[in-house]
């Protein structure tokens, strides 16, 4: 079996469709076991969703899923937890003042 502690999955995607399109390629799991994104801090191309308007308790989604060799479409839905919104105002002003010293 080949060592997957150091995995590094394909690309991450997003695109802006009216909603928001992930496409990733996880390489190979085994069944029964899961994979987990992690963003790397250090990617200079973060990801933000702006929700007009107050946000929801929780966004929503539908995925699906092709393997090699499975004649078959596997689909499901998922729903991820938003955090309460956080006011960065007085963040922004003063990194934006520190750019004019």
């Amino acid at each position: 079996m080949p060592d997957l502690t150091n995995f590094i999955p394909g690309p991450v995607q997003f695109r802006n469709s009216g909603s928001v399109d992930l496409d990733l390629d996880v390489g190979e799991i085994r069944p029964n076991k899961s994979w987990t994104y992690i963003p790397d801090p250090a990617d200079s191309k973060a990801t933000v969703l702006i929700w007009p308007g107050a946000p929801p308790e929780a966004i929503t989604g539908t995925w699906s899923l092709t393997a090699q060799g499975v004649d078959q479409e596997f689909t499901g839905t998922l729903s991820v937890p938003v955090a309460p919104p956080v006011n960065v105002t007085a963040l922004v002003e003063e990194a934006l003042a520190s750019l004019k010293d």
